[in-house]
């Protein structure tokens, strides 16, 4: 199942499938290791605001419009 990280809760893992519609940030992601097939893992999330990631072992902030733009594959 597909679904955007701004919706993933808290503690859950996901597989990153794509960036959509940010031409302005997608190299500065793919640089920090947000590409394709790559485990996050949503430290912490908020209904609003930011959420923290943890990705090939960093941790990131990201804004709640840059996690919108993430898509993400679930494991059932």
């Amino acid at each position: 199942m597909f679904m955007r990280l701004n919706n993933v809760l808290k503690g859950e893992r996901v597989y990153l499938h794509s960036i959509d519609d940010y031409p302005d940030g997608r190299k500065r992601l793919e640089e920090l290791g947000f590409t394709p097939g790559a485990s996050l893992v949503v430290c912490d999330s908020r209904r609003k605001g930011p959420m923290v990631v943890r990705i090939r072992g960093g941790k990131y902030m990201l804004g709640e419009e840059v996690a919108e733009k993430i898509v993400v594959r679930c494991e059932l």
